[in-house]
């Protein structure tokens, strides 16, 4: 048997526990010691991906989990095991340590033959850990270094001790936290789709304002397309800002397939550069409550004033989510559902919650694969609390002429939305 007939993955950290028996082989990697020097962001929703929630109050905190890297250290060695794989067990494994780089480590380890692998931090999953480190938002779950101890203890307490001489463990918080699995259809885009696709009252009135002030028409938050895609098939050219990259990569890619006139940018609506003008410029579905406070709010305000044309006019949707609602009917009965290629996944709004100066609505997300198997995440929208008469106001020191306010009106399941006008004046 030729010696790279065979592969194998030495793993130095929870790969110990879960490749316990199987073939596994007890081997040594030398010249490195272990640290925690790789992170993910668990503000970051990746498809197929994890986060992390508090165990204490089942929030997500907005912090970098810290996992074990190897770092060079020639007067060290690494203790593992390295396990047998096929080509589909070490593709999975290349999905599974996103954090990691996968090398090559055939000639420092013996008593196996083959191509031995192993993973090693990424660039960018070291940068994640660099970066909490240096915010002070660096913890370690407990359960992933529990699993980490256990796998070395199932060795032997020779091997544990060998563990703990060639690993540095106690500079970072230890932290209780619950490990989520997420969907690997269910990132932003999908989500977007599930819980905004289906909604479609304010249609006819942008469609109005198109035909009324003209074309092209800036469409800000625009998402995955709700809106543009509905106003370019009308003969309305429309240029769609968000600022979540998989947002606009799936309204382009819809816009392109209809072969629609929709433009699909990556920008921010308080920092618009785009160096043209617009006869209209809208903001649908509450994008104007996302911006955190008054102050993002007047950053939009001056940023559109440059793209638009003298007479030219921003339509700016609110809502109240309790506006309207009897208290004990807050809730839509029932959740927002969409089929993708055979994933069923549906987005239930559980409570809407007064926070200082906004609401929050909390969502439970559920997607189901095509065998029947539930990937459940939490997922909290906060809307701020924007008074029309207020954000008119900003419009007027922002030098905006304020125009006659039109509505949205409320239906079943959503309520309705006081659409603020603002001209910029000839």
């Amino acid at each position: 048997m030729g010696r790279l007939s065979r592969q194998w993955v030495f793993g130095y950290a929870s790969l110990v526990a879960d490749h316990a028996g199987g073939g596994s082989v007890l081997t040594e990697l030398p010249g490195y010691r272990r640290r925690f020097g790789v992170a993910t962001d668990n503000e970051r929703s990746i498809p197929g991906y994890k986060m992390y929630l508090s165990r204490a109050g089942g929030s997500r905190p907005a912090v970098a989990v810290a996992f074990l890297d190897l770092v060079a250290d020639p007067d060290c060695a690494v203790e593992g095991l390295t396990h047998p794989v096929d080509d589909t067990e070490l593709a999975a494994l290349d999905l599974r340590e996103r954090n990691y780089d996968r090398i090559d480590i055939s000639d420092r380890i013996a008593g196996v033959e083959g191509r031995v692998w192993t993973y090693i931090g990424s660039d960018e999953g070291r940068g994640r850990c660099a970066a909490g480190r240096a915010a002070g938002r660096a913890v370690v779950s407990r359960d992933y270094l529990d699993k980490v101890h256990a796998g070395y203890r199932a060795l032997g307490d020779d091997h544990h001790d060998r563990f703990l001489a060639s690993s540095d463990l106690d500079d970072l918080p230890v932290w209780d936290l619950d490990r989520v699995d997420l969907s690997p259809l269910a990132g932003p885009a999908a989500w977007h789709d599930v819980e905004c696709s289906l909604y479609g009252a304010d249609l006819p009135l942008w469609r109005s304002l198109a035909d009324e002030y003209g074309s092209p028409v800036l469409d800000i938050g625009a998402g995955t397309g709700r809106v543009a895609l509905d106003l370019a098939p009308h003969g309305y050219a429309v240029t769609a800002i968000d600022a979540e990259p998989e947002l606009v990569a799936a309204c382009a890619e819809r816009a392109a397939a209809l072969e629609l006139p929709v433009t699909a940018i990556t920008a921010d609506a308080r920092s618009l550069d785009l160096g043209t003008t617009f006869p209209l410029v809208i903001l649908p579905m509450q994008v104007a409550q996302l911006m955190g406070s008054d102050e993002g709010r007047r950053q939009m305000l001056a940023a559109v004033m440059n793209h638009l044309e003298p007479g030219g006019v921003l339509a700016v949707a609110l809502a109240d989510p309790f506006e309207g609602v009897p208290a004990h009917d807050v809730l839509p009965p029932l959740p927002d559902v969409l089929e993708i290629d055979g994933w069923v996944l549906s987005s239930t709004p559980i409570a809407v919650r007064a926070v200082a100066g906004a609401v929050a609505i909390d969502r439970r997300r559920q997607a189901v694969s095509p065998t029947g198997d539930l990937i459940e995440e939490p997922a909290t929208i906060v809307l701020d609390d924007v008074d029309p008469a207020v954000l008119e106001r900003l419009g007027q020191e922002a030098g905006y002429r304020v125009l006659a306010q039109r509505s949205v009106p409320a239906t079943n399941d959503y309520v309705g939305s006081t659409v603020v006008m603002l001209e910029r004046p000839r």
